[in-house]
């Protein structure tokens, strides 16, 4: 993993006001499933980076070596209430649907530096 480019895509998604926790992904789901009924191991909504393994390197230079490398983004929130029709709760709950779009409007196309490609959404 590249310290800047994880730095940067962390830079970006601050951007996102209503993210209260940016971290590496580590498998948190796991710490939360684990986590008592009353605690929680980070603030939601939380979004997470995750490097994914560099499986095909070329060398681009005598001392380095480039692969590509996939990033997944992780966005952890809290819907625990009600969007039912006629629900006191529907407009709110509804309106965390908009934090993914969020999320992808803030990193698409993103540079991650000079010698670097740009982020793009693949699924």
């Amino acid at each position: 993993m590249n310290k800047a480019i994880f730095l940067r895509i962390q830079e970006q998604l601050a951007l996102v006001p209503e993210i209260v926790h940016i971290d590496r992904w580590n498998d948190q789901v796991e710490r939360l499933r684990a986590a008592e009924p009353d605690s929680h191991p980070f603030d939601l909504p939380a979004v997470f980076i995750e490097f994914m393994a560099i499986n095909e390197f070329k060398s681009s230079s005598k001392t380095a070596k480039r692969g590509p490398c996939g990033i997944t983004i992780h966005v952890l929130q809290n819907v625990m209430t009600d969007s039912h029709r006629g629900s006191p709760e529907q407009d709110a709950t509804l309106e965390q649907l908009s934090l993914p779009l969020d999320v992808d409007s803030v990193l698409d196309g993103m540079s991650l530096g000079k010698d670097e490609s740009a982020l793009q959404a693949s699924g």
